[in-house]
């Protein structure tokens, strides 16, 4: 079987959520004896790394407002840049693909035509491979944007947008992956024909001695006995998340103890420490650290280290790939309860913590830091149930049998 995947980002070296769950996918069906393909079509300069059949686009509107939105709206310039077009008609000329699948919905409005002639050519089933109900994700995002360059009107028309866009495409398919229970309702009740639910899993880390030792070199000469861990991409609910549940005064967490941060999340939290006074600035950054984006290598010698996970996250939809990432670490949580959506049975564990406000949240990562919430050991088998090769698991056969 002959599976094309295309999706708005490369999956060659992938860092945020929806790299990794595409990646995730693409490699379980590779083990399961399909030969694969994966185009990304991505804005022009978005990445620093992409696949070699990875197609670049120039992605720009006069409208300002679009920029808040600019995965919504890709498709139009996809489909008026007619050397991509050419290059994704002779993709599926030459590859002829049994399935066509698309990660996210955006791309959809301008792969139509060329979807429609492979099921006409070749007999091609489509599958939507869902990431969040889009709507709803982005009504949590741009409702907290507008301001002067972003009206309550164009933030519901972006909005719409993207429900018009997903519901379209959620009747066209002939399977639709969703993240959760919950999305997988939603998509059906838009229209949706047939239907998977796979959660978000996380990998496994390799851990590269010499890259560890370094750490621990490292930790030592800062005087570090114990930090928590907050990983996040630049996706604004992560930003939104820390301010709200953390915030910018950590000076009752002791001198020896830190708050790393890693991901593209450092450089909202940047951002926004630039208008804070210098003296809240400062004693931040006594107590915390950002990392920005780390190798893959670093952040498994982060993950191996570290004390405490922390997931602050208050709004956005699907699964957390990040709260998968944190059971397996084995470490202490500090989490929400939106975090933990479809993790739920996972709150039971000794070591996850839950807290909806600042205060709980500051005070259990305070406890957790000093030593006050103690590691108990968990079985391993409570937590290899978040791994990608357990939630894809019946993935490869659902789509054998459309």
């Amino acid at each position: 079987m002959k599976i094309l995947i295309l999706g708005p980002y490369p999956i060659e070296n992938p860092s945020h959520g929806g790299q990794l769950r595409a990646r995730a996918i693409y490699d379980e069906y590779q083990a399961n004896g399909f030969d694969v393909y994966y185009n990304g079509i991505v804005g022009k300069d978005w990445y620093k790394q992409i696949g070699e059949g990875d197609i670049e686009i120039e992605i720009s509107y006069d409208e300002p407002s679009y920029t808040y939105a600019l995965d919504v709206m890709m498709s139009e310039p996809l489909q008026n840049n007619n050397d991509a077009m050419v290059r994704l008609h002779n993709l599926i000329e030459e590859i002829m693909p049994d399935i066509i699948q698309i990660e996210q919905p955006y791309l959809f409005p301008a792969l139509r035509s060329l979807i429609d002639k492979a099921k006409t050519n070749y007999g091609t089933k489509i599958i939507y491979s869902s990431h969040n109900i889009e709507a709803s994700m982005k009504k949590d995002i741009l409702f907290e944007l507008i301001g002067s360059n972003l009206t309550e009107k164009d933030a519901q028309y972006l909005v719409d947008q993207a429900h018009a866009i997903e519901k379209e495409f959620a009747i066209y398919a002939d399977l639709t992956v969703a993240c959760t229970a919950q999305d997988e309702a939603i998509l059906r009740k838009m229209g949706a024909k047939k239907t998977i639910v796979c959660m978000n899993g996380s990998g496994e880390n390799k851990i590269d001695d010499e890259n560890l030792q370094s750490w621990k070199d490292l930790l030592k000469v800062e005087g570090v006995s114990r930090f928590s861990l907050f990983v996040g991409s630049g996706h604004p609910p992560n930003a939104t998340g820390f301010n709200t549940l953390i915030g910018y005064t950590l000076g009752d967490l002791p001198r020896h103890t830190r708050v790393y941060i890693a991901g593209g999340v450092c450089g909202m939290l940047e951002n926004h420490l630039k208008i804070l006074p210098a003296h809240v600035r400062e004693s931040f950054l006594l107590r915390a650290k950002l990392l920005g984006v780390v190798s893959n290598e670093d952040l498994a010698s982060l993950l191996h280290l570290t004390d405490v996970m922390l997931l602050p996250i208050i709004s956005g939809g699907g699964s957390n790939l990040k709260t998968a990432e944190a059971l397996l670490t084995g470490k202490i949580v500090i989490g929400t309860d939106v975090a933990f959506r479809s993790y739920d049975s996972y709150k039971k564990l000794h070591r996850v913590n839950i807290a909806n406000n600042r205060n709980a949240f500051r005070s259990l990562l305070h406890d957790a830091l000093t030593g006050k919430i103690e590691l108990q050991a968990n079985s391993r088998d409570e937590i290899l149930e978040v791994t990608w090769k357990y939630t894809l698991a019946n993935l490869a056969e659902r789509v054998k049998a459309i």
